[in-house]
């Protein structure tokens, strides 16, 4: 058995379903944009619904943001219980070679986290120092914040160089 929430057991097997998807997506090449989608399908013994927002910000001229929520049920026989998701994106250019990206979404999913609140960021620098070659510095940070007391979860620092040689 697979424990989703206390009390709710999914049998080991295999699974079929089916899933519906109502999405609306404004003009992305506008300023700003947004979309938003409602999913209903099978979720093992028992069915989901979903409902996502999305935005994206172009106005500022080295700036883009995007922005989603998403909030999910489930419906199990033991029970039901719901998720909720926000995430933020945002990418600087300072150049056309040199950029930053960060990402950070939050989680409410208690029975994963011990009981608190999940925080997930990651954050990427990219350079292209010559055609063909770049250079990326990532950061990921995982968190647990609520009751008790706040706690790191996972921290990684990562270098990746690349480099292409002509004949």
């Amino acid at each position: 058995y697979w424990e989703v929430r206390e009390g709710f057991l999914i049998p080991e097997g295999t699974y079929t379903g089916f899933m519906y998807s109502l999405n609306a997506q404004s003009d992305k090449s506008r300023a700003i944009a947004g979309g938003i989608d409602i999913d209903y399908g099978s979720y093992y013994t028992g069915h989901q619904m979903s409902f996502g927002l999305d935005s994206t910000i172009t106005r500022l001229r080295r700036l883009r943001m995007e922005v989603d929520y998403r909030h999910n049920y489930i419906h199990l026989p033991e029970g039901s219980f719901h998720t909720n998701t926000f995430g933020l994106r945002m990418f600087y250019f300072f150049s056309t070679d040199l950029y930053v990206k960060a990402y950070v979404q939050w989680n409410d999913d208690k029975y994963y986290n011990a009981g608190r609140e999940k925080i997930v960021s990651d954050i990427l620098l990219r350079w292209i120092y010559s055609p063909a070659c770049n250079l990326y510095v990532v950061y990921n940070d995982a968190r647990l914040i609520g009751p008790g007391h706040n706690e790191i979860v996972n921290r990684t620092l990562m270098v990746k160089v690349t480099y292409f040689w002509r004949k």
